[in-house]
């Protein structure tokens, strides 16, 4: 574990952009990846997500389409 944060009054999808760019400045050259629970998902993170140069799995919904399982293993293998 390299992070833990108490949430008060705060929704996990509302912190992860804090979050991700704190672990990306921290472990710049050691991350290969950044793996969340669908509690961080949103819309935004998601797009967000997408600009950083880590292989992300941001867990969805179990309906998780077939297009977002598709862009989520073309960012991997770019990767």
């Amino acid at each position: 574990m390299v992070h833990h944060q108490v949430l008060v009054k705060q929704t996990d999808s509302g912190v992860t952009k804090d979050l991700a760019d704190s672990l990306t400045n921290n472990f710049l050259n050691q991350m290969a990846s950044l793996s969340l629970d669908k509690g961080f998902y949103s819309k935004l993170n998601k797009q967000y997500m997408d600009t950083l140069s880590l292989l992300q799995l941001c867990l969805k919904r179990l309906s998780q389409t077939k297009k977002n399982r598709q862009h989520d293993l073309k960012i991997a293998q770019d990767s």
